[in-house]
């Protein structure tokens, strides 16, 4: 990839002077920027503007930024149509208010410049008079990927992020090109110095550092664990000097704000702070960032980085596929390099002599390809690994390993049918200590135990199971998990008649699926609102809920989602009478229910031609 540099300076109140060349920092060009064009834009980004429900803001804003820096010289559009081909680094250089800017959405109009194929990756440089330029050095070793995972989550600090989820993601990209990946497990920085010192230098090639973080007096700060599990309020000191001279090539610090700058950025991000203790790649988040979106660009990172990606061409392409899924948050990640920015990590996976990932754990991967079969539907297969993977946790006497365990097996066989045998697992998991298993785990096992009892109509007992559940969402501050537990009471409490107390729930769950900018939580909550209203013979707001869910899975591609939602459409459009938009929408329906060779289309099918029958004789 060719480099082009951006050197941004204040020059005083109202100009900024860029200077930009491509090899040699003597050789560039310079030109003058007014600041009262982008003015708006700085005081936004201060006031934390940049996190958006709506896509085209990121396009004005990164127009606006594009079409500042081009200046009416238009400069740039031919610098980079010269390049293009070989894909570019945009090496920006920026201090003080201008590091807050969001030069990541930069847009020519056409496109994000990260979209470009290929693509064009926005690098923050941090130069300074001993950096002059951004340059690639070092050869890939001949060998897998070698990552060091470590995952904080003190006593008292919420809400509780799904670490194993991201772990899980991790490891299922990286199948086709297999990483060594060593988990530290305490969350506490000087056990993962003790760690590292237990390993050559250069052994770990990334760190991944995963948990919440903020600014704290205006300073940046990773949230660790003191040996006892309480928070640490980590600098990017204390990471530096737990591995001194035992720093990865790159960092990955997936908690909000490491990538943000304090105090209108007078005070240096914590990303830029660990390129100033000798890091020489770091990766961070801008602002606060949706817990599903930091694993999905973990996942996509490292699925690059293992197949021998270099790291720019790695981080380009996790923006491709965080924007090709959606993630509201794909601009928030940030990407910080020094002066030598290390090129491909590792070789590719066929290279000659290539020595490959040490094997997982027998157990773990017994449980990574139950948990796989089980989201693909593979009940029985991943009952089978699951049970297998259960027997050696218990021969280890990994009693955390067994509570998660069981509540997956008792989810499986509750779907199965096997009820008795599902409550004997959620029994045997809900008997772990709450200090071992922890209060997610529990939750969600209440939650899945609340389900079975309602299925089976005890109903006083599954309100019981959910409430029980809510309480320990609270107290870890789990959104997510709350908002499926309130969902599955409004459900039941609508079964049961009680309208109004499902309402305040559906509503509930509604503002939390918001918050957390879950689109898909949103639109099967007002799937089942749209129900409810049906049965109460609100059907003309039945229909507008109903239209509203389907515009929400369509703007995620949701097929399954949209099925459903055009179904219910049509049952209410043929008790009204409308039998050929009926028809309409439930041939929608039964087409997709169709591709996806979904059971219910053979129900549907039905419907459809009693419609059919009904038109014909009207």
């Amino acid at each position: 990839m060719q480099t082009l540099h951006l050197d941004l300076k204040p020059v005083d109140e109202n100009y900024v002077e860029l200077r930009y060349f491509i090899d040699n920092p003597n050789q560039y060009e310079k030109r003058s920027l007014p600041l009262s064009e982008i003015t708006d834009l700085i005081k936004l980004a201060e006031r934390d503007y940049y996190v958006s429900f709506f896509p085209e803001d990121y396009t004005v804003t990164g127009r606006r930024l594009y079409n500042w820096l081009d200046g009416s010289e238009r400069w740039l559009q031919p610098l980079l149509d010269k390049y293009r081909w070989e894909g570019i680094v945009l090496a920006i250089a920026v201090t003080e208010k201008l590091a807050h800017l969001p030069w990541e959405v930069l847009h020519d109009g056409v496109s994000f410049l990260v979209e470009r194929v290929p693509a064009i990756v926005p690098v923050r440089w941090v130069s300074d008079s001993t950096v002059k330029k951004l340059t690639f050095e070092g050869e890939p070793e001949n060998r897998a990927l070698q990552v060091l995972f470590m995952a904080t989550s003190p006593l008292d600090v919420k809400p509780v992020l799904d670490f194993e989820g991201e772990e899980a993601r991790i490891l299922e990209a990286t199948k086709r090109q297999p990483l060594a990946l060593t988990v530290e497990e305490s969350g506490c920085l000087s056990e993962l110095g003790y760690l590292v010192d237990g390993y050559d230098s250069g052994y770990f090639d990334v760190l991944h550092l995963t948990g919440h973080a903020t600014l704290q007096d205006g300073q940046p700060r990773f949230i660790t664990e003191t040996e006892i599990g309480e928070a640490f309020y980590a600098s990017a000191g204390d990471i530096a000097q737990e591995l001194q001279f035992r720093l990865p090539k790159l960092i990955f610090l997936s908690g909000c704000r490491t990538g943000q700058a304090g105090n209108s950025g007078s005070v240096p991000s914590m990303a830029e702070e660990l390129l100033k203790s000798g890091a020489k790649a770091v990766l961070g988040w801008g602002q606060k960032v949706l817990d599903p979106d930091a694993t999905a660009a973990a996942a996509a990172l490292y699925q690059e980085l293992s197949a021998g990606k270099q790291i720019t061409e790695a981080v380009a392409c996790t923006y491709q596929a965080l924007i090709k899924n959606k993630a509201r948050d794909w601009h928030l990640l940030r990407f910080y390099a020094g002066g030598n920015l290390p090129s491909s990590l590792v070789t590719p996976l066929r290279t000659r002599g290539r020595k490959p990932a040490p094997p997982l754990s027998v157990s773990t991967q017994f449980l990574e390809i139950g948990r796989l079969k089980a989201d693909t539907g593979e009940t029985n297969e991943a009952i089978v690994l699951l049970e297998k993977s259960l027997t050696l946790r218990k021969q280890i006497g990994d009693i955390q390993g067994i509570a998660e365990i069981l509540l997956k097996l008792g989810t499986l066989k509750a779907e199965r049918g096997e009820i008795n045998e599902a409550i004997h697992l959620f029994q045997q998991a809900l008997a772990v200590p709450e200090q071992i298993q922890g209060k997610a785990c529990k939750a969600w096992t209440l939650h899945e135990m609340g389900r079975l009892k309602a299925n089976t109509g005890e109903t006083s007992e599954a309100i019981a199971l959910f409430q029980q559940s809510l309480v320990l969402w609270e107290q870890i501050g789990g959104d997510q998990g709350k908002s499926w537990t309130l969902l599955a009471l409004a459900i039941l409490k609508t079964d049961i008649g009680e309208f109004s107390e499902a309402i305040n729930l559906f509503q509930e769950t509604l503002i939390l699926h918001e918050k957390m900018g879950s689109i898909k939580g949103k639109a099967w909550t007002l799937v089942e609102l749209g129900k409810l209203k049906a049965k109460t013979g609100e059907i003309n707001e039945a229909i507008d809920i109903f239209q509203q869910s389907f515009s929400l899975h369509e703007q995620i591609d949701n097929i399954l989602g949209k099925a459903y939602t055009l179904w219910r459409l049509g049952n209410l459009a043929e008790q009204q009478g409308n039998y050929s938009q009926a028809l309409d929408y439930l041939q929608s329906a039964l087409e997709i229910f169709q591709r996806i060779q979904s059971p219910n289309a053979d129900a549907l099918r039905q419907i459809v031609a009693r419609v059919q029958g009904l038109i014909r004789n009207s």
